[in-house]
């Protein structure tokens, strides 16, 4: 990791010198120096991917980072709100998960980007329409904050495995049953006598969190905040739980939790769930090994609900960008942003290759051709079942998901059915709703 970390150091340099070098946009006349104070995760991943860049070209501008400690959960605690607090105020530019940028939307507390963007003339047609709809979806349809890159998955898919056992090609906007379906359709072991598998997901081996997956594609709930009536005890749920406990059954699907290699690069997995880094640990397998593994790969989009074809997915911002509203350096803080987002700032980052995907769809590509607009085509859909509730059922919540998660390990390790599993979650998380009181 820390090798990782200093090559991409060493990696930014050479585009920041080449870049500086070349640029006739710098203004020569001197500039009011200006601090900038930035939440975010990490100083050093801050200023590698978005400081360092900014800075030599504007050596007038310089930053400081304020560490957003809670930037993957909400802050619960008296003191961890106070100290949430404290750090929000005395900064001018905000790196926030999707989880602060939602709350902190909410609260009014980021400035509404809308009226500068349309102030500037600032041009989001070439900014791919999921990541604005993914952000949007959070603050009421407004835009307080913008993101750069993202993270998506896809199915990944061997082409010539495919062509092998003659199996029809994926295509996008499957849905699970049929992605399942295609996967059986290969032996489960290959021509060369070894173990062959149709399809790999994100979630290797596990009943649960696979079924839940499905569910939220699904937009399936787990209990009705209005009725308080759970609803995990119903033909949506059994339907989800019994087609992922067959698929696991016929050994088509890649179940090994520990394994020193990824079976989908040595040539054993026909298709698998795989973020875009994928692409590039392809490309090493293939330079390490020209003979063997994945030669011939493309990409379709995850499975999707029947019903909204068009939606789901596992888009995410790596980080959104806003500006505190209250902040005495809005314009500058500004600049900075509208620049993060310019086609300038997506062509360098591109070529820096930190495993993300560029918000500007341009240069979402690759010489060979691949379809990777399948990691940007589908729409977002807000977390039907692990997305925000209100604290008066956070705890409730979690209970619930721990006692299926139990029930649900006793049907994989063949202990009881899923009708048994989840008359039992239905009747026992009755009772935890019950006991809240309004």
């Amino acid at each position: 990791m820390k090798m990782r970390s200093g090559l991409l150091v060493i990696a930014m340099l050479i585009l920041v010198s080449s870049l500086v070098g070349c640029s006739s946009n710098i203004d020569p006349i001197q500039k009011e120096s200006t601090t900038l104070k930035v939440l975010a995760y990490n100083s050093q991943s801050f200023y590698i991917q978005h400081g360092m860049m900014y800075n030599a070209l504007h050596p007038e501008v310089e930053f400081e980072v304020v560490v957003n400690d809670n930037m993957f959960m909400n802050p619960e605690s008296d003191k961890e709100k106070a100290e949430a607090n404290k750090n929000y105020e005395q900064s001018d530019v905000l790196m926030l998960s999707p989880i602060q940028y939602e709350s902190m939307a909410k609260a009014g507390q980021l400035l509404d980007l809308e009226t500068f963007i349309a102030r500037d003339k600032v041009n989001l047609d070439g900014i791919a329409p999921s990541l604005l709809s993914f952000i949007k979806l959070r603050s009421e349809g407004k835009l307080y904050g913008l993101s750069s890159d993202f993270y998506s998955n896809a199915i990944f898919y061997n082409k010539d495995l495919f062509e092998q056992y003659g199996v029809t090609l994926p295509r996008d906007h499957m849905d699970w049953d049929e992605l399942f379906q295609l996967a059986k359709r290969f032996p489960t072991v290959g021509e060369d006598g070894e173990k062959l598998y149709g399809l790999k997901t994100e979630w290797v081996g596990d009943l649960y969190f696979q079924a839940m997956s499905i569910a939220n594609t699904r937009e399936l709930t787990l209990f009705n905040k209005e009725s308080k009536q759970m609803t995990i005890d119903s033909e949506a749920w059994h339907n989800v739980f019994n087609t992922v406990l067959d698929a696991m059954q016929s050994g088509s699907i890649y179940a090994k939790q520990q394994s020193n290699v990824d079976p989908f690069l040595t040539g054993k997995v026909a298709m698998s769930i795989e973020y875009y880094f994928m692409a590039g640990r392809i490309q090493e397998a293939k330079n390490e090994n020209q003979k063997g593994g994945v030669q011939n790969w493309d990409v379709v989009t995850v499975p999707v609900d029947p019903l909204r074809p068009n939606m789901g997915g596992n888009l995410a911002p790596s980080v959104i960008m806003a500006i505190n509203p209250n902040s005495t350096h809005i314009e500058e803080a500004w600049e900075f942003l509208k620049y993060l987002m310019s086609e300038d700032y997506a062509k360098v980052m591109t070529k820096a290759n930190f495993g993300s995907l560029t918000a500007h769809t341009k240069y979402i590509k690759d010489d060979a051709g691949h379809h990777l607009e399948a990691f940007y085509k589908l729409e977002p859909t807000l977390d039907s079942i692990f997305g925000n509730v209100s604290e008066q059922y956070r705890g409730i919540r979690s209970q619930i998901e721990n006692l299926l998660r139990t029930e649900i390990d006793k049907v994989k390790e063949d202990q009881q059915t899923v009708a048994e599993a989840l008359s039992k979650v239905q009747i026992d998380g009755q009772v935890l709703l019950l006991s809240i009181k309004e």
